[in-house]
């Protein structure tokens, strides 16, 4: 619904389990993919439909990612 990823149990799997957690449903604002890292403690968060139904720029997504504190790598 666009409306940002379940952190709560995005957060709880990530405490539980050894491997790599990818969150995924729901990011409608770049926030939302930051929210997932570090809230969620998620290892990944799948895009979906984010950039197929909305006219965003994945450069600047990863920024705000970038800039909320995630180590991510910034070039392909």
């Amino acid at each position: 619904m666009r409306t940002g990823l379940d952190l709560a149990i995005t957060g709880a799997i990530s405490e539980k389990v050894s491997i790599p957690v990818i969150a995924s449903g729901g990011c409608g604002l770049a926030q939302h993919f930051s929210d997932g890292f570090l809230i969620g403690k998620a290892d990944a968060v799948a895009a979906g439909s984010f950039f197929a139904h909305r006219d965003q720029n994945f450069m600047q997504t990863r920024s705000q990612i970038k800039n909320s504190g995630v180590n991510i790598r910034m070039h392909t």
